[in-house]
């Protein structure tokens, strides 16, 4: 039996502030390979940062690629020189 994995890169951005300053607005991005459609990585992260971490979560963005593998050019290929 085969179990086809439904990794995918997964891209983060959280919107944050601490508690004291409520009206600064921060940004972080996040990114890793993860598990459709549960994305028990992102879970595991986010209950983290809610659980150990003293800044609040305002917003979350969350986007997602398929990885591929790279096609490999030469740099003659790229550059006409």
């Amino acid at each position: 039996m085969y179990i086809i994995s439904n990794k995918v890169l997964v891209s983060l951005r959280v919107f944050y502030y601490m508690p004291d300053y409520r009206n600064i607005i921060q940004e972080l991005m996040w990114q890793t390979m993860d598990v459709k459609p549960k994305y028990p990585r992102v879970n595991k992260y986010l209950n983290y940062w809610k659980n150990n971490i003293e800044a609040v979560i305002a917003d979350i963005e969350i986007a997602e690629t398929k990885q591929t593998q790279p096609k490999i050019k030469s740099l003659a290929d790229i550059f006409k020189y």
